[in-house]
């Protein structure tokens, strides 16, 4: 899903597109929180956080019947304003990762990678500088979210 330096994989292509759109768009404000976790023998751990293990998921409801989110409780997010900085994440995740030797494989991953962004956008005239309302009327922010799983 990496891939290498000479031929990038997946993931850092998805994350350079991800950001290259973000940069075209001026007439939007964005921000992008990353998370990074592992399903490791049925158990959801953190791997921006290792010693966060074993996290409880709930659903939570979304305002005016729009529907469900799933959460994982007390997970590490950081906000990423590069795609550069989306993969300084990921590396640290995946130096976190639960590995091990199989007969093919010297470092086989022995658990699945889920590696979440939330992109949340407002329109430029509406949010100042700062990053905050540019007025005391409510600001419609649009926002999605894109999961990467190895």
């Amino acid at each position: 899903m990496m891939g290498t330096a000479a031929d990038p994989g997946l993931v850092p292509r998805a994350i350079q597109a991800l950001f290259e759109h973000i940069g075209q768009a001026t007439d939007r404000v964005f921000t992008v929180t990353m998370s990074m976790m592992e399903i490791y023998c049925e158990m959801l751990n953190d791997l921006l956080d290792p010693t966060k293990m074993n996290l409880d998921v709930q659903e939570r409801e979304l305002p005016n019947g729009r529907g469900a989110v799933l959460q994982v409780k007390h997970l590490t997010e950081g906000k990423v304003a590069s795609a550069a900085a989306a993969l300084a994440l990921i590396q640290q995740g995946q130096d976190n990762r639960k590995v091990g030797a199989t007969a093919y494989n010297d470092q086989s991953s022995r658990s699945h990678t889920l590696c979440r962004f939330l992109v949340e956008s407002a329109p430029a005239a509406a949010v100042g500088s700062s990053g905050s309302s540019s007025s005391s009327s409510a600001v419609t922010r649009t926002s999605a979210w894109l999961t990467l799983v190895d």
